[in-house]
């Protein structure tokens, strides 16, 4: 699966774990219309997950993901989401 890290405290800066993943949920939304891909996510201690059906979902992912950063967060300075918290961690499951 990916993993989003989000932030772990909010300011005038950075917007809310919260405020970030339901930002991103509406990204993966549009990605995943547009590609007719389904997707899941699961949102704990700050981290989202992205899981998809299959290694070829995740690759096409990887490579069709262009996220926006100014995505409207209401309550901080910018208004943008720093680019880093919009790239994905690839964490491999083992496999049995």
């Amino acid at each position: 699966y990916l993993v989003f890290d989000l932030p772990d405290v909010a300011d005038a800066h950075t917007p809310s774990a919260h405020s970030v993943a339901y930002l991103l949920h509406r990204e993966f939304d549009a990605w995943s219309e547009r590609h007719q891909t389904p997707y899941k996510t699961k949102f704990h201690k700050n981290r989202l997950r992205l899981i998809m059906e299959s290694e070829m979902d995740y690759k096409f992912f990887l490579i069709s993901w262009n996220p926006n950063p100014s995505l409207g967060i209401s309550g901080t300075s910018t208004n943008t989401i720093p680019m880093d918290l919009l790239m994905p961690r690839i964490v491999e499951t083992p496999k049995h």
